[in-house]
């Protein structure tokens, strides 16, 4: 590996069994220049002679999707990969995250190689075990590393033409931080989960039923009524008393226009401008509400866990919103309350500790723009959203 000690950049890629790094396992490891790569068989052969090329902080690594083959290679290798640079997290930054935009290394390559990857060659990796690698093989992961580097070079002169290369640089600097915490995952307590996951079904079913009693109480919804059929195993109190399932969207609209005769919809700020003019919607919202918890973290939520008994989340860097997200599952949308939190827990002799910067966003402006007046708002502890609605709405917002 004496060739690679003496770049400053090298393209770096892999081949796996599939997408789960915590039991499928790293097949290929490629490493190289548009002069010269090494293809190596992960399965037989160590990784540990190229460990100190790997962790060199000089020495810049070009990975597409870097978290995927980060994960992987710390998985099998044991080994943490320093200098890393992003193709895939520069395409985004270059094209500000637009969701029409094409981000795969197929597109990357057919935009700045004008050539077309072969997709039935990459597929072939996948489940191949104990199979001696082919020529085309072997052939497609080496080229692989020479599309990096002329990725790379294509997308330096955008990110110089646009202004973008200290984006670029802060991205690929937090890129391993978020593949640190995916490749960590969560630990869940099973039984609290469940618990909890129960509680929240008995507790949707008790909205339901109170939804149920608040229609037999309303005079303009006798329509609604239905005789009860009682049987010998449901208590009196669990039979439906009324001809309407909460649970579609068009039955609850119709019976809604009998109290919002123009309402158009039972969705979002349509309906919720209604909320607190009738009870009958405002509670309507709550059993939205404890339904969405019955099902989205109910113990389906356990098809998450991967071999390794831990919860394995994606993080999304770059979106056209400005903003992270979370997905496969969504950790950024557990609910806040201790009830979901406290579900995951800390390995023995390890705790959590929570912390958030406050307006983060808008000491970010404030510092920027060297505004005068959010600056001594901020030296004072002031509130900028009030700062700002007094300025806006003056003797209304004080009076409010």
């Amino acid at each position: 590996m004496s060739y690679c000690k003496e770049k400053s950049i090298l393209g770096v890629d892999t081949e796996t069994e599939g997408f789960d790094f915590t039991c499928k396992k790293l097949l290929m490891f490629q490493i190289g220049d548009k002069d010269r790569q090494y293809v190596i068989d992960a399965r037989d052969i160590s990784l540990e002679p190229i460990r100190a090329i790997l962790e060199d902080k000089d020495i810049v690594k070009i990975f597409h999707n870097a978290k995927f083959d980060y994960k992987f290679i710390k998985r099998w290798a044991r080994i943490d990969v320093e200098n890393i640079y992003d193709t895939y997290l520069a395409e985004r930054v270059i094209h500000c995250g637009k969701q029409d935009h094409g981000y795969s290394l197929l597109k990357c390559v057919e935009r700045y190689c004008n050539d077309t990857l072969d997709k039935e060659t990459r597929n072939k990796f996948v489940n191949l075990r104990g199979t001696p690698f082919t020529i085309e093989q072997i052939t497609y992961g080496a080229k692989d590393v020479v599309y990096l580097i002329d990725i790379w070079k294509a997308q330096q002169e955008k990110l110089r033409t646009l202004e973008l290369g200290v984006v670029s640089e802060l991205e690929n600097q937090v890129v391993k931080v978020f593949a640190e915490i995916e490749y960590e995952g969560l630990m869940i307590d099973e039984d609290k989960w469940t618990a909890m996951a129960e509680n929240n079904v008995k507790l949707a079913r008790e909205q339901e039923l109170h939804l149920d009693k608040l229609v037999l109480e309303h005079p303009l919804l006798t329509s609604y009524h239905t005789p009860i059929q009682a049987d010998m195993f449901t208590p009196a109190e669990d039979l439906r008393k009324t001809a309407i399932n909460w649970s579609s969207p068009s039955q609850t609209l119709k019976l809604f226009r009998y109290l919002v005769p123009k309402l158009e919809d039972v969705n979002g700020k349509k309906l919720g401008k209604y909320r607190y003019k009738h009870k009958l919607i405002d509670e309507y919202i709550l059993y939205k509400e404890r339904t969405k918890l019955a099902s989205a973290y109910g113990t389906k939520f356990f098809n998450y866990i991967n071999c390794d008994g831990r919860v394995h989340t994606n993080f999304s860097q770059i979106l056209d919103t400005g903003r992270v997200s979370s997905s496969k599952p969504n950790m950024q949308q557990i609910p806040s309350d201790n009830t979901f939190r406290n579900c995951f827990v800390a390995p023995s002799g390890w705790v959590f500790v929570s912390s958030d910067y406050a307006s983060q966003e808008l000491n970010v402006i404030a510092y920027g723009s060297q505004d005068p007046v959010w600056l001594e708002a901020l030296e004072r502890g002031a509130d900028l959203h009030g700062v700002c609605a007094d300025l806006v709405f003056e003797q209304r917002w004080r009076d409010s």
